[in-house]
């Protein structure tokens, strides 16, 4: 089922209305968490919306048919316009969408979490090398052993979905999915406040009859997914600093007209658009992803200096809570640091480009 442009200006208009009221209702105050239980009707406002699709029939939800080109970038304008309401709920709409492609029986359970990275990471070479040659690394199956505990961040009660690899051969392609139960507990931890961060026992999970999906495309989606998020982070950090630098007076004049303040707000909207350029040009062939694996670090860093430019717009109020900038810095932070940081995605890249 195609998507006509028309189509995909009729279905971000609704989500970005509806991710209004979302934001006017729960999200309205920066300097308070989202209750777990109006976190939930969020949720469940955006699953009834088909943001996600519960059923089998084609739909316009985030990553249905990603293979399309035009899919793909409806699904990652979606994400972007949730992540501007909200980053946690941007991050829980676009997992539970990668592991509704895995799950035969959706329906059964509405939420899940995700973890794509074991206990020491994300495998690094050894994942891009079993990617592009098929070789199970012993590294690879120490990172994702399924004896050791692993830290998860979703959505509270929330049963979590996670690769483990063996040398099996009863499994020639070395990775199954698992699941577990949701973890007990919950950690404090550094932005997306609204999510559960809780270490969880792999071994106390079972496999999950799955449905087969390219794994190289799974990461991908994920990668693609986060870098739209944060830029939805940086486009309401962007709304925020223009709103204050068009009242905002010094020196005699609004401090929009100064030198300093205006190489800030080029700063934001080169991250915007550089960022909104590749995410626009994304398919999931194998040149994309490499990249991907190339372009990641770079935007994710000028998403980074944009919403600094946003809080040193505001000055010293935007280092307080209730400015909002402050916890979009830690969404767009913690965003960063999702399924591979800085230090993985470099040694990722340098591994597709070598093998």
């Amino acid at each position: 089922m195609p998507v006509s442009q028309e189509e995909h200006v009729l279905v971000s208009s609704s989500i970005s209305h509806i991710c209004q009221e979302l934001t006017r209702q729960f999200f309205s105050r920066s300097e308070v968490v989202c209750e777990p239980e109006h976190f939930s009707q969020a949720e469940s406002l955006l699953f009834s919306q088909g943001v996600v699709n519960l059923s089998d029939e084609p739909s316009y939800g985030v990553w249905e048919n990603s293979a399309d080109p035009e899919h793909l970038h409806l699904s990652l304008t979606l994400l972007r316009l949730i992540g501007r309401s909200n980053a946690a709920l941007g991050l829980s709409m676009h997992r539970n969408a990668l592991v509704k492609q895995l799950v035969v029986d959706f329906q059964d359970h509405q939420r899940f979490s995700l973890c794509l990275h074991g206990h020491q990471g994300i495998g690094r070479h050894a994942l891009c090398s079993w990617w592009q040659q098929g070789f199970i690394d012993p590294l690879l199956i120490d990172c994702f052993d399924n004896q050791q505990r692993r830290l998860s961040i979703g959505a509270s009660g929330s049963p979590i979905v996670y690769p483990v690899f063996s040398a099996d051969t009863s499994n020639p392609s070395g990775l199954c999915w698992w699941i577990a139960p949701p973890p007990s507990g919950k950690s404090p931890g550094m932005g997306l406040d609204e999510l559960c961060y809780s270490y969880f026992t792999p071994e106390s999970g079972q496999p999950l009859p799955s449905q087969s999906i390219p794994s190289r495309h799974f990461w991908h989606q994920e990668w693609l997914g986060l870098l739209a998020i944060q830029l939805g982070c940086v486009d309401a950090a962007e709304q925020r600093a223009s709103q204050y630098a068009n009242l905002r007076y010094q020196g005699g004049a609004l401090i929009r007209q100064h030198a300093a303040v205006q190489a800030l707000l080029n700063d934001i909207h080169l991250a915007q658009r550089q960022t909104s350029q590749f995410l626009h040009t994304q398919s999931l062939e194998a040149d994309a992803f490499g990249s991907l694996l190339l372009a990641r670090n770079h935007l994710q860093q000028l998403l980074s200096v944009a919403i600094n430019a946003a809080m040193q717009i505001l000055g010293g109020v935007g280092y307080m809570q209730d400015s909002g900038i402050e916890k979009l810095l830690r969404d767009c932070t913690q965003l960063r640091l999702q399924s591979g940081g800085p230090l993985d995605m470099q040694s990722l890249a340098a591994t597709w480009e070598t093998t």
